[in-house]
């Protein structure tokens, strides 16, 4: 109960620090001068990934609680909404909207997931609050896969931005795909 209630307080501190990152990031780096309208596009983006990030932590509490393979059909499910939302956005000609549409679908499974197994979040937070010592148990592991992890996922999310502002947005969109 203390973890599940430590792991959703971090994860909401941490989209949101997230998100306040990419709405500042995304204006830095694309500028003024691009030829496209991308902050609406953006702003959808933002708000979708930051969500993203805060559903990823109660999806890896459910693996640790031994629903390993509920979790990975899940992931599956959403590499499959995730496909077929990007299909479709292309066919229906989006554009930059097809980004959007991804981590839409994305978000709706995962989300959906979570909301289905409601009954599982209550069971497990109405029990009594156990004694957690985060800096004993947890920090001498997790900030060393919090810092790969912030630094991978910020160095592959920042390639586009950036070959889009040197290149321009034909490449940028080859280099995406």
């Amino acid at each position: 109960s203390a973890l599940l209630r430590l792991c959703v307080r971090w994860s909401c501190v941490c989209a949101f620090c997230f998100f306040l990152f990419l709405s500042v990031a995304g204006p830095g780096v694309m500028g003024a001068n691009s030829s496209l309208d991308w902050k609406p596009v953006w702003a959808c983006l933002t708000v979708l990934a930051a969500l993203r990030l805060a559903l990823a932590v109660p999806l890896s509490f459910f693996e640790g609680c031994g629903r390993v393979r509920e979790v990975l059909q899940v992931r599956i499910a959403e590499a499959g909404a995730i496909a077929m939302a990007a299909w479709a956005a292309i066919l229906l000609g989006w554009g930059l909207w097809v980004c959007v549409a991804m981590a839409g679908a994305s978000c709706l499974v995962t989300g959906g997931y979570l909301l289905w197994n409601r009954p599982f979040w209550m069971a497990v937070a109405s029990r009594p609050p156990g004694y957690l010592s985060w800096r004993q148990e947890f920090w001498p592991v997790q900030w060393r896969f919090a810092a790969s992890w912030l630094a991978g996922g910020l160095i592959f999310s920042l390639f586009i931005p950036a070959i889009m502002k040197v290149k321009g947005p034909v490449f940028a969109g080859r280099f995406g795909l």
